[in-house]
């Protein structure tokens, strides 16, 4: 990313040379501002990745879209009728599985043979060891798992009727049903996929939106470019400009996903249910990206003023990193009360507090104030790190740490 911005035309003098209104001078920080967004929404790279990466985002929603509605379809070849109602007991209480999964049952005077010559698919019958159940090449798992509980079921039923026991009796009490104290088992799966796709887009913005900002502060500090920047605007307005125009392409390009993702799943198939909550999440998701991205953002430019080489930064960023990579931890693998503390953390929380608002309804003070204690780092970084920028930019005896930094005179 080009960062070099020239601001040595006097701020009156408009477009050519031509004097501008009166009214129409700009303060420097919003040329500044508008000069990085020019230069990087004009890169090949950045349009070429930005369109290959919501093509990529496209293709997932229809994928899972197509997975969540793929219904597997099986005929069942049967010796009799009295097993054929054992097949259509298992379609009737398959439960969730019905959902994906149709047995339809063929009578046969020879069950295999009707598989061998692909006149049906499976075949059930019965043998002196217990019951078998035959494919041609494979036997799939959820066919034959509902099966396997309707044959088990038909058995205890048979023997308890052959020693004089109700049947109804016999199982009193032995069900056994599933319960989640938040959420659903949909909603979750949900909340995983979406989780996932909130977290890889934090990370991967702030590398490629934050990095830039200190690469470009340590490129004009060794060039001699900020001290001419320096004498024409103030220094606080220059890396308010570089922050802004940052901030707002990440976020514009972080909308553009979101938007096409969600535009991808109103259109798939997949009836979900839940994509009032997806939409609601993912402008929040927008507003915590805002705050963790300001802190980011904050550091990167203190960070790149304080370097003195390339190697300086490549070493300063690593906290950064560890910052990062535990955020993306968090927000994958991050469960239950542990979700919930991170979820108030500054960073940590721009993935956290989203991915707890898929999984379960969260009060909204709880959102609010994750999202003003983010806001109040933010501020409280942007001031710090402003400082430090235009403290060590200007130094040109070497790298800083942040005490160092800190400490040197106005």
């Amino acid at each position: 990313m080009s960062t070099q911005t020239s601001l040595s035309t006097p701020p009156e003098t408009g477009r050519g040379g031509a004097a501008a209104p009166r009214g129409e001078v700009r303060p420097p920080w919003l040329v500044v501002m508008l000069h990085q967004i020019s230069v990087t929404v004009r890169r090949r790279a950045f349009l070429v990745s930005t369109a290959i990466t919501a093509l990529i985002i496209v293709a997932g929603v229809v994928a899972f879209s197509l997975l969540s509605t793929k219904v597997e379809s099986y005929t069942v070849a049967v010796p009799s009728q009295e097993i054929a109602t054992i097949v259509s007991e298992a379609q009737a209480t398959a439960g969730g599985e019905a959902a994906k999964l149709q047995l339809s049952a063929q009578v046969e005077s020879d069950p295999i043979a009707a598989v061998r010559d692909k006149g049906a698919d499976l075949a059930l019958t019965r043998t002196a060891e217990g019951w078998s159940l035959t494919g041609r090449d494979s036997v799939p798992t959820s066919a034959q798992a509902v099966l396997g509980q309707a044959v088990e079921r038909a058995t205890i039923q048979e023997h308890a009727g052959a020693t004089g026991t109700d049947w109804a009796s016999l199982t009193a009490g032995s069900q056994l049903s599933a319960h989640l104290l938040e959420g659903d088992a949909q909603r979750t799966a949900m909340a995983a996929a979406v989780g996932y796709v909130f977290a890889m887009l934090f990370y991967l913005a702030s590398i490629l939106f934050g990095m830039p900002i200190a690469t470009s502060v340590l490129q004009e500090k060794a060039s001699r470019v900020v001290e001419i920047l320096a004498a024409t605007i103030p220094l606080r307005q220059l890396l308010a400009g570089k922050i802004l125009a940052s901030m707002i392409v990440s976020v514009l390009q972080l909308a553009l996903y979101v938007g096409v993702g969600l535009l991808a799943l109103v259109l798939s198939p997949a009836d979900l249910g839940f994509t009032g909550v997806i939409v609601s999440t993912a402008g929040w998701f927008l507003a915590f990206f805002v705050a963790g991205f300001l802190i980011l953002a904050a550091v990167y430019a203190a960070i790149g003023a304080m370097a003195h080489r390339g190697e300086d930064l490549q070493s300063a960023q690593v906290p950064i990193m560890v910052v990062l990579v535990g955020t993306l931890v968090a927000g994958l693998a991050a469960k239950g009360q542990a979700l919930v503390v991170l979820s108030f953390i500054p960073v940590v929380s721009s993935v956290t507090m989203p991915v707890r608002m898929l999984q379960s309804d969260v009060p909204w003070w709880q959102t609010a104030l994750a999202l003003a204690l983010s806001l109040a780092t933010a501020f409280l970084l942007v001031r710090v790190g402003g400082k430090v920028f235009r403290l060590a930019v200007l130094h040109t005896g070497g790298a800083l740490n942040w005490k160092q930094a800190l400490a040197l005179k106005d």
